[in-house]
């Protein structure tokens, strides 16, 4: 099947050059995949914007904060869109893999900020229903990017990180300002999930990053083979003296 972020024949060779290193293919293999996976997020994530607008809504946020939050997501979200499109245009290469790839990380983070800002927006009078409401939403953002960003961990750390540091401080604030208990079993609910959910994405990743590996190591092994038998070829029909075809290549031909 083929990625978008697969480039077309004429940017590159069907074989990876081979002054290249082992580690910078596979580096260029976790960027395509990376890129690929992120494909359509951002529609994932603007969803996401408005089921949080009609929750901070309800929880009685006002709404020039709404305007402007949902404002300055959406024109986000159009700026990381492009910036994917900019990358599908000019393809991924040994040359600018590694650049687009810490370029993007950046963008996913800022983009999982909003998510986190929400929990700091929406008043602290709100009930808990709609708490443990963010807690679900916040909870689905972090799977997301658990399962589409296993080749690289470094994003889902920080998109977790920025998701629910604010969210964890809330329920904080709010289980010591308030007799109510229904906080503190929150707090404790989402760190107990969170660190499961990074637990099991971290074996995700190592298997990820062991299959990129193996991938390329049979991909370097098939090319040899084939270097190998079009060299075995070429002996067996031309004479190793004067470079001429034999007798072979003639009754072949």
């Amino acid at each position: 099947m083929t990625s978008r972020f697969d480039l077309p024949s004429s940017r590159l060779p069907a074989a990876t050059p081979a002054d290249a290193t082992f580690a910078q293919r596979v580096e260029l293999d976790r960027a395509r995949i990376f890129f690929s996976l992120a494909r359509g997020n951002m529609r994932s994530m603007l969803l996401g914007a408005v089921v949080l607008v009609v929750l901070m809504r309800h929880a009685g946020t006002a709404d020039a904060v709404l305007v402007a939050w949902f404002s300055l997501f959406c024109t986000s979200v159009a700026g990381a869109m492009w910036f994917e499109h900019s990358v599908q245009r000019q393809g991924l290469t040994l040359q600018n893999c590694h650049r687009l790839l810490r370029a993007r990380i950046p963008v996913g983070i800022w983009m999982a900020s909003f998510y986190g800002v929400a929990a700091l927006l929406t008043p602290m009078h709100t009930a808990p229903l709609l708490d443990a409401l963010l807690l679900l939403v916040l909870s689905t953002v972090v799977t997301t990017a658990t399962l589409a960003y296993a080749v690289v961990p470094a994003q889902y750390l920080w998109i977790s990180a920025a998701c629910f540091a604010p969210l964890l401080g809330r329920f904080a604030y709010r289980s010591l300002t308030q007799p109510d208990p229904t906080y503190a079993v929150l707090a404790l609910m989402a760190v107990i999930w969170l660190a499961v959910v990074l637990n099991k994405s971290r074996s995700a990743s190592r298997t990820a990053h062991d299959a990129l590996v193996l991938s390329r190591r049979l991909q370097d092994e098939v090319e040899e083979h084939t270097r190998t038998r079009e060299a075995l070829r070429q002996m067996a029909l031309l004479d190793p003296l004067t470079g001429l075809a034999n007798r072979r290549h003639f009754d072949e031909t």
